[in-house]
């Protein structure tokens, strides 16, 4: 299992200026985006650690541990 760190600082999902793309990146739909849309949730359970979200956020705000 692993656990996905998105970083508020990095991530400019709330900013406007991202579109997801970690989100649309995850194979296992780990990341999705809250009913209201304002924040992304993270599923650790489902996170196989693949490292996609992380290769594909723009802004490097993504950090994947393996436990």
């Amino acid at each position: 299992m692993s656990h996905i760190i998105i970083t508020t600082e990095e991530c400019t999902w709330l900013s406007g200026n991202c579109s997801a793309e970690c989100a649309d990146a995850c194979p296992m739909d780990a990341i999705s985006l809250s009913a209201s849309g304002n924040f992304l949730i993270v599923n650790s359970d489902k996170c196989v650690g693949c490292e996609a979200c992380e290769e594909v956020c723009p802004e490097g705000a993504i950090l994947i541990l393996e436990c």
